[in-house]
């Protein structure tokens, strides 16, 4: 499930949940797995453009296009295991993880031939098997169209 705000000043934002549920029964045990995750995204969009000064361009405009944006997602996720061969059946813990994560970014167009950008992503990702593990992830891309 998900919706879009428009927020004043042309800043748009996405939120998205979701829910979930896996079971997988077989003859002696069944596994069941829930997760739980929400996403968010806040965007804002400038578009501009201007005219270069330079007499062999002609005075050329040059249009041009600003992206800025920031993602956050968490996600977690509890894994079980039934035991189906007692009486009354054992229930165990076999996983638990909790993912979350912040994204900002920005692109840029500075022509449409010509685009570039640079984000930041940190993520830390918590579970009973894996223990804590932390990723910081940095980009830049330059995006250069040549033909016609």
């Amino acid at each position: 499930m998900g919706f879009d705000i428009m927020w004043k000043g042309g800043i748009t934002q996405n939120v998205t949940f979701t829910n979930t549920n896996i079971e997988n029964t077989q003859q002696k045990s069944r596994q069941t797995s829930n997760s739980k995750s929400i996403t968010s995204t806040l965007s804002y969009v400038k578009r501009g453009g201007f005219r270069l000064p330079l007499w062999f361009l002609k005075n050329k405009q040059l249009n041009n296009e600003v992206r800025i944006s920031n993602t956050f997602a968490y996600n977690k996720r509890v894994s079980f295991n039934y035991n189906t061969t007692l009486e009354i059946p054992e229930k165990k813990k076999t996983d638990e993880a909790t993912i979350w994560s912040v994204e900002p970014r920005i692109d840029y167009s500075f022509t449409s031939r010509l685009t570039g950008g640079m984000f930041f992503k940190y993520e830390s990702n918590k579970s009973l098997i894996a223990g804590k593990i932390t990723r910081i992830l940095a980009g830049i891309n330059v995006n250069i169209s040549i033909g016609t």
